[in-house]
Order: C-alpha cells, then sequence, then structure tokens
C-alpha cells in the first residue's frame, strides 16, 4: 500500500500533511522500505504520522520521535519510541544519537521556527548515514514572520539551503569556495514547495587530471587524444584554411539564396499568366470568336500537299 492509499485510509491516530508531501516521500524513502532503518521524526503531532512510518517501512525499522509535550510520551509502541525535549537542544540531540544510533532518515516537521530548523539541521546533519536522507517540511513557514522568517532573509532556513548550494558546486568555483564538509557527503538537493530534500553520498574522484577531463575516459588512447585535440586551439595554418572554408560557404550559401529567389520570382509570373490565360479563355469574346479563329488557323495551314503514291511489291 502506498504512503497516500494509507493516509486516505487510515483509522488509527490523526496523521495531519499536506496531500503533495506524500509523492515527495516516496521518492526519497522508498529505498529503505522493509530494511533495517532508524528514522527520526522531529514533531510528533498526534501520533498518527509515527504509526504511518511504521507501517510504510515495515518491521525492520525503528521510529524514534522527539516533541516538548510530556504527551507525546504515550504514543510509543512496538518500533516507536518517543523522547521529550527541545529540538534546538544539541545535548539532548546527542542522547537520542548515544541511545539509538545513527539515523538513516531525519523528518523535520517540529517547531518550524527558523532558528530551530537551523540549529537542528547544523547538528545533525553531519551525523545521517552517508547514504541518508534529511527531509525539511513546512518550509512555507521560512516567509512567516512568525516564524523568523520573511522574503530573503539571511537567517532563515531557505536562505541556509541557497548558500549550501554554492558549498555543493564549491569543486567548481575555480577556488572562490573552499569545499566543505558538506561539500563532500552531499549528493544533492532537491526544492519542492515547501519541502527541501538533502540525499548524502560518498563522490567518486570528480576529475582525470591525464586527460584534464571531467570524466574517467574509456576508449582507445586514439579517441582520447581526438578528444584533447578537439579542445585544443587549432594552429595558425588550420584557422586560415578554416576561415577560407567559410567564406566559401558563406558566398556558396548567398548564391543559393539568389538562385531559390529567382525561382520564386519565375514561379509567380508564371502563375500570373496562367491566371490571366484562364480568364481570357472564360472570356464571353474570347468564346464568340473561336469560329473566326478557327477559320483563320484553317486558312493559314493551306491545303494538304498529297503525298507519293506507294509502290507495290512484285
Amino acid at each position: 500500500m502506498s504512503l497516500w492509499s494509507d493516509f486516505l485510509t487510515n483509522d488509527a491516530r490523526l496523521i495531519h500533511k499536506w496531500k503533495h508531501y506524500f509523492p515527495i516521500y516516496e521518492r526519497h524513502f522508498q529505498h529503505w522500505v522493509y530494511r533495517p532503518l532508524t528514522f527520526l521524526e522531529v514533531g510528533c503531532g498526534f501520533g498518527g504520522s509515527l504509526q504511518m512510518w511504521k507501517r510504510y517501512f515495515g518491521p525492520h525499522a525503528i521510529i524514534i520521535g522527539i516533541d516538548i509535550l510530556p504527551r507525546c510520551k504515550e504514543y510509543e509502541e512496538d518500533q516507536i519510541a518517543v523522547r521529550i525535549g527541545p529540538q534546538q537542544d544539541v545535548k539532548f540531540l546527542q542522547s537520542i544519537i548515544d541511545e539509538f544510533g545513527t539515523p538513516d532518515i531525519v523528518l523535520d516537521d517540529g517547531s518550524h521556527m527558523m532558528s530551530d530548523m537551523v540549529t537542528t539541521f547544523s547538528f545533525l546533519y553531519p551525523r545521517v548515514a552517508k547514504n541518508g536522507v534529511y527531509m525539511v517540511e513546512d518550509l512555507h513557514t521560512a516567509y512567516w514572520e512568525e516564524y523568523e522568517g520573511a522574503l530573503r532573509k539571511p537567517t532563515t532556513f531557505v536562505e541556509l539551503c541557497k548558500n549550501l548550494l554554492d558549498e555543493l558546486n564549491a569543486d567548481h568555483t575555480r577556488d572562490a569556495l573552499q569545499p566543505t564538509e558538506f561539500t563532500k557527503t552531499t549528493l544533492s538537493m532537491h526544492f519542492y514547495d515547501s519541502v527541501v530534500v538533502f540525499e548524502k553520498g560518498a563522490h567518486t574522484k570528480k576529475w582525470a587530471p591525464e586527460i584534464g577531463h571531467r570524466d574517467w575516459p574509456t576508449g582507445s588512447n586514439e579517441a582520447a587524444s581526438a578528444e584533447q585535440g578537439r579542445h585544443a586551439p587549432p594552429d595558425e595554418p588550420k584557422q586560415e584554411a578554416i576561415a577560407s572554408l567559410k567564406t566559401e560557404l558563406q558566398h556558396a550559401v548567398a548564391e543559393r539564396d539568389e538562385a531559390r529567389a529567382a525561382l520564386q520570382e519565375t514561379h509567380t509570373a508564371l502563375a500570373a499568366s496562367e491566371d490571366t490565360l484562364s480568364r481570357i479563355r472564360n472570356s464571353v469574346s474570347w468564346r464568340a470568336t473561336e469560329p473566326a479563329r478557327r477559320l483563320l488557323a484553317a486558312l493559314r495551314s493551306g491545303p494538304r500537299a498529297s503525298g507519293p503514291s506507294e509502290k507495290k511489291n512484285s
């Protein structure tokens, strides 16, 4: 059963999620279904989402919820643990890791306060499994003042993500930005309406220095040499030859265009002549003078000359 179907048929604890989140969950979480997993959800709500994650990931998953409300402790059951504490308290977060180990997935659906989101991410993201996922939802609050947000306010989580996008590509900034731990451990960032997802992963070598290209080479040495030559600047004789060929090509194109224009004029004139001839032939005067034209044609041709008589075969 998909998460969306589970949500629609849920008759257990209340689940409060926007419906466009479910395809995002499926896309980034499906790898862990029925596998050993430590899933940490910041913010327990009414406990329904904890049960939903348990049903979705299956019997090998450990689901951990953290919240500041003591009543959330009631949501504990088999595979589901709840710990009470503030998400911005790094000592509390460290106690979660000490107890349950490295999380594979972190989902921040907590206070939605910008400072809390930033603190939680800054502490937990480096401690997520090397191929794990960190998801933050309800990021529309980054634009709301009551959640410490505003458009392009430097301290919002959205602005943090914009800076992290540069860090993700730090290797290509030509030393304008030095690679960070985030650069080395992050494969991708995904942005959705009110959601951002970080996917971690170990990087392979990006450059092949022996040919100065971004990908590892394959094929023969001749092919690599040809590739290098294709990117190398041409020498002067080659440049002159190329310039000459370009000039000849330009002249040929110009002559072709002139020929096309002349042909088009001829077609236009021919069409006009045919139209004029058709109007003449269909006119009353043309039909009325037809007998006279036939007589004149007969007179001009004259009497037919009789041919020599055929000789009979003996």
